[in-house]
């Protein structure tokens, strides 16, 4: 932690540290909390949880839109939550004040960013920093910026294109074992799970968190497994993910195999 000229104190977050850090602040936060991120995901609403009377900025152009880096599902769940959303097209920042606290990175509100990515942020208490992102912030929130359903429902029919596969953290994180007793190396796509699917990840995810915070950290993450191998899967075993035949994921332990062909890893 270092202490700065304003006052207050500097810390740094690197890794898969900053959302982890950041996401319980909105919650905490008592005061109006203002975002400037550039590129908003599906996931944002969660990895970035705003509430009633709070702002986001972000660039919601047209070609932002369809190359799918940020989400008109997303921006259309701020607006029903009470967020007012300004689309400034130039906006590369990513910068959120909270009353008495400044967070400045690299990472965008999705959740490639939070689960997989290696990113970087600043969080200050300095009052001098904090002024001067009051007047960077204060200077995108131009009222003609401001969007509505309305601008919503122009952004819903552009055509998003289909992403590539994005970077994923490097397997340096995983700890494997001198013998293994099984490994299974399978392909896997990326496809929406039904609601039983999203019912039965959320209760075991509680579960196995729980068991892996006793074991140190770790990345607890799910995949529904279709093949009839499924049924021989064992905790213990290891898996390597082929995901939409071009991405290797990092070896992974199995410690759970749940209903349903559900595993969790």
């Amino acid at each position: 932690m270092l202490k700065s000229d304003g006052g207050g104190h500097t810390r740094f977050h690197g890794f898969g540290e900053p959302w982890k850090v950041l996401t319980p602040k909105f919650a905490a936060s008592k005061g109006r909390v203002i975002a400037a991120v550039a590129y908003v995901g599906v996931e944002a609403p969660t990895v970035l949880p705003l509430k009633k009377g709070d702002d986001l900025i972000c660039d919601a152009s047209a070609p932002m839109i369809a190359a799918g880096s940020t989400s008109v599902a997303a921006l259309k769940q701020y607006l029903a939550d009470g967020i007012e959303v300004y689309s400034h097209p130039a906006l590369h920042a990513k910068v959120v004040l909270l009353p008495r606290r400044l967070f400045v990175g690299s990472a965008n509100a999705s959740g490639n960013s939070r689960d997989e990515l290696d990113e970087a942020m600043l969080e200050t208490t300095d009052r001098d920093a904090i002024d001067q992102a009051h007047q960077f912030i204060d200077e995108l929130m131009q009222p003609v910026d401001l969007l509505s359903d309305t601008d919503l429902v122009k952004l819903s029919k552009i055509k998003v294109a289909t992403r590539a596969a994005g970077p994923h953290r490097t397997a340096a994180h995983t700890s494997v074992p001198p013998q293994i007793s099984r490994m299974w190396i399978s392909g896997f796509r990326n496809q929406s799970w039904t609601k039983t699917s999203d019912a039965i990840y959320a209760a075991e995810r509680r579960r196995i968190g729980r068991q892996a915070r006793r074991s140190g950290q770790v990345i607890v993450e799910a995949i529904e497994w279709a093949s009839k191998e499924a049924s021989s899967l064992r905790p213990g075993d290891w898996v390597v993910q082929i995901r939409d035949g071009q991405m290797l994921i990092a070896l992974t332990e199995v410690p759970q195999v749940c209903s349903s062909n559900f595993l969790t890893l």
